[in-house]
């Protein structure tokens, strides 16, 4: 007869597993390695070296084969074979590195708040905290945006291109001299379908960068503004509406600024990106 391995036969012939098979037990899942600066390793070898290495281990949580493993190392460095673990770049040196570091992607993307300035710095090895980021950002200047929106519960989306299309305009100082926008966003895509620049807000610029936006992209179904009044008249037909008649384009009006928040955004981060860099620069 056949002997099976840590089985035992039932009267009817077939196999159980016998009392002495242990159930397979779930494995522990693995320790994490912890970082000590060279001053923490420092403070644990002077513990160890008054008490002991055992006494050490237990109050610090390290094991006996890191310590004895940092013990060779110093005795190697006193003998001038390597760094001792307890030697390194103070902590305030390389906090100042690392706000550096910061200011300097922040700097070279001035539109990017402390979220995104902390993921270009984890694209360079460097890990930092969103609250670090948004500290050491706000100690030299960042003020986050503040945008006073009125609720409201009608939302939309286009469709399809040019389906709609947003236009607004950005007004900005720029030494002293007013610097008038004009911005035409697709709804369905946010991609910028024309723009132009001007001194003041005039029908001309609209017109003209409202048409060659028709014949570069295609003609929209719809367009929506704010009633500015190089796009509106309140008596009589404005020239943009008389264009926009002509061409069988539907004309609306927004209420509300919200109702064109889609472009709104869009300035809001053009501000940022090209109209405040200037704010935070320090000159040299």
């Amino acid at each position: 007869m056949w002997k099976v391995s840590g089985m035992r036969k039932k009267p009817g012939g077939s196999a159980e597993p016998s009392a002495s098979v242990k159930p397979a037990t779930k494995p522990s899942a693995p320790r994490v390695a912890k970082s000590y600066t060279p001053s923490q390793k420092a403070q644990i070898l002077e513990y160890a070296a008054a008490e002991s290495v055992t006494a050490a281990h237990r109050k610090f949580d390290v094991s006996r084969f890191t310590i004895y493993d940092w013990l060779r190392k110093v005795r190697l460095a006193a003998e001038g074979k390597g760094d001792s673990p307890t030697s390194g770049p103070d902590p305030k040196d390389l906090e100042a590195q690392r706000d550096k570091e910061i200011l300097d992607q922040w700097h070279r993307h001035p539109g990017l708040g402390p979220s995104q300035i902390k993921n270009q710095l984890r694209r360079k090895q460097v890990k930092v905290s969103v609250a670090t980021v948004r500290r050491v950002m706000e100690e030299a200047g960042y003020r986050p945006p503040k945008v006073k929106r009125q609720g409201h519960d009608e939302r939309f989306e286009a469709v399809r291109p040019n389906h709609l299309w947003h236009l607004d305009y950005v007004h900005r100082f720029i030494n002293r001299t007013g610097v008038h926008t004009l911005i035409l966003l697709d709804d369905y895509s946010r991609f910028v379908v024309g723009h132009g620049t001007d001194d003041a807000e005039r029908a001309d610029l609209v017109i003209e960068t409202f048409e060659q936006a028709v014949r570069r992209h295609g003609k929209p179904e719809m367009v929506l503004h704010d009633k500015g009044s190089a796009f509106w008249s309140w008596r009589g037909i404005s020239r943009f509406t008389a264009l926009l008649t002509e061409l069988g384009i539907d004309q609306i009006a927004a209420e509300h600024k919200e109702h064109n928040g889609k472009l709104e955004v869009f300035n809001a981060n053009l501000h940022k990106e090209l109209f405040d860099v200037h704010r935070f620069y320090v000159a040299s």
